[in-house]
């Protein structure tokens, strides 16, 4: 997802999961084909495993140190792990579909995608570029609420977003009475509005404090394919502490630096 934000293309996040998942053939139409096969994760795959790939294409490239061959079935790792396991969250909406009402079944699947984000940034295997709230990565004027809802709360906006226009295309498709639809379009429009409105209001109002804190943020100029071969930590960590003592302050409050600070502790 940061891959994607770094193309500026976040607001798609609020379609896209419509045709990809929720829409295409219809609700049912999926869960009749379900009924026929063995497993939908077939169906989902090809196109969960492009958007994964396209997001995180320089996995390939960080690892080529270690040979450009040998790099391509580490790569398949994060390349595959990740779509295998977000076309199972899809497959376990429509089992709970077969037996479930669709508002439950729609929950559900809002419960099933975090789960798998949670899932992908605790285990062993973690790997969280992918997490959904990151695709606003380049828009935090529109996330302030954050700082409460951790980025999961962005997950959850996208995917109600996303249910919501699903619902609305339903009800034109089967013709529901007009105000059951005036009232999906209002809570959709009232989903999306609101929390960008006071997003919007509280970065466009936010006052810097009078008396700011002295940050050092340092970032040694080391290349990073060549970091674990030619400068052994100890070399890595000499150059970083030269760098903060020759910026830092009396009243410096904050060192920043990469992540070779944990080799510090």
């Amino acid at each position: 997802m940061v891959g994607l934000a770094a193309y500026a293309i976040h607001h798609h996040l609020f379609v896209f999961w419509v045709g990809a998942y929720i829409g295409g053939d219809g609700e049912y139409h999926q869960i009749n084909r379900y009924k026929k096969r063995k497993t939908d994760l077939q169906y989902h795959l090809p196109g969960l495993f492009v958007w994964n790939v396209l997001c995180i294409y320089w996995v390939y490239n960080s690892l080529k140190i270690v040979g450009e061959v040998v790099a391509i079935p580490i790569s398949l790792i994060p390349y595959a792990l990740g779509p295998l396991l977000m076309a199972f969250a899809c497959w376990l909406y429509y089992r709970l579909r077969l037996i479930a009402p669709r508002s439950w079944s729609l929950a559900g699947l809002v419960c099933f995608w975090i789960a798998y984000e949670y899932l992908h940034q605790s285990w062993e295997l973690n790997f969280p570029w992918m997490t959904l709230g990151n695709g606003f990565a380049t828009a935090h004027q529109w996330i302030q609420w954050y700082e409460y809802t951790g980025v999961y709360g962005g997950t959850v906006w996208i995917w109600a977003i996303n249910i919501l226009m699903f619902l609305v295309y339903i009800g034109l498709r089967e013709a529901q009475p007009k105000p059951v639809r005036l009232k999906l379009i209002v809570t959709l429009s009232a989903v999306l509005i609101l929390p960008l409105g006071i997003s919007l209001y509280r970065y466009s109002n936010y006052i810097e404090q009078v008396n700011p804190s002295n940050v050092v943020v340092v970032q040694p100029n080391i290349d990073p394919y060549a970091k674990w071969s030619e400068f052994p930590p100890a070399q890595q960590i000499d150059i970083l502490t030269k760098l903060s003592d020759s910026v830092g302050q009396v009243n410096t409050e904050f060192f920043y630096g990469p992540k070779l600070l944990l080799l510090m502790k």
